[in-house]
């Protein structure tokens, strides 16, 4: 559970009558979340980690639940990594894992600013640095931005300037939402090995690194989705071939083009 400042101050005055209780046995204390979890579709809580298991529960999308373990399934599926919740296992699929760190504001900012990641679940960012703007968008964990100037409201919170480099728009934040994402992060990894290539595995979704023809990174992936069957072949909607990386760049604002198509993507 997340508390507010005033939540957090309200329950604190109920420090001292809760002092003077017994303390909790330790087997049935609560439980620390290790994680947090958004879902971003609706998702079934089954008894044990498994599709068969029994249903027991459902989370709605876009809420936020504790993560306290992450475990493995028993089955041959391609992602056999499931969430332990208070009410039971939540497959991972779609399930972004999310924290909630707040940062300490940085006021005075370059004129150059700098690439701010976003440390909590979710923030709305509004068409002006206040809560009284009406909210444009909302910024999703990890997602990065291009912070260009701060400024305090009437109450002496700080606000972020992001750039939507997609939308070339810019939106407000609360500045202890977003990390100040370091140099040191966006230096070239091994740049004296020449020998590089990834391969993505769209049956298995597996994405593997190679440097010098050894594995350095491994780790499951979401490509397009599976489209039909051709010819015994099954397609996806990533394009399957050799391909050379032409650009890379810090931060971008994926979306499809057409706003209408069925297929459209945000």
């Amino acid at each position: 559970m997340i508390l507010s400042r005033r939540e957090f101050l309200k329950l604190s005055g109920l420090a001292f009558g809760v002092a003077m209780l017994p303390p909790i046995p330790l087997e049935e204390g609560p439980r620390q979340a290790v994680l947090l979890g958004r879902p971003i579709y609706l998702n079934n809580v089954y008894d044990r980690p498994a599709f068969n298991a029994r249903r027991v529960s459902i989370i709605p999308a876009g809420s936020i639940f504790s993560i306290y373990a992450t475990v493995q399934s028993a089955d041959d599926y391609y992602n056999r990594t499931w969430y332990e919740t208070d009410r039971g296992y939540v497959h991972s699929a779609s399930v972004q894992p999310v924290r909630w760190q707040l940062q300490v504001p940085v006021p005075d900012i370059a004129k150059d600013g700098f690439l701010g990641e976003i440390t909590v679940p979710y923030t709305d960012a509004r068409n002006g640095p206040g809560t009284h703007y009406n909210t444009a968008y909302r910024f999703f964990y990890s997602t990065t931005y291009k912070i260009t100037q701060a400024q305090a409201d009437d109450d002496g919170t700080f606000w972020y300037q992001a750039l939507d480099d997609r939308l070339q728009k810019y939106n407000w934040v609360r500045a202890e939402h977003v990390r100040r994402v370091t140099d040191a992060e966006m230096a070239p990894i091994a740049p004296d090995v020449a020998d590089k290539r990834i391969e993505v595995d769209l049956e298995k979704q597996l994405f593997r690194c190679f440097e010098n023809g050894v594995v350095v990174l491994e780790t499951l992936c979401s490509t397009g989705p599976y489209l039909r069957t051709e010819d015994g072949r099954r397609i996806f909607g990533t394009p399957a071939g050799d391909w050379s990386v032409n650009r890379k760049r810090p931060t971008r604002h994926m979306a499809g083009d057409d706003f209408a198509a069925d297929d459209f993507f945000d």
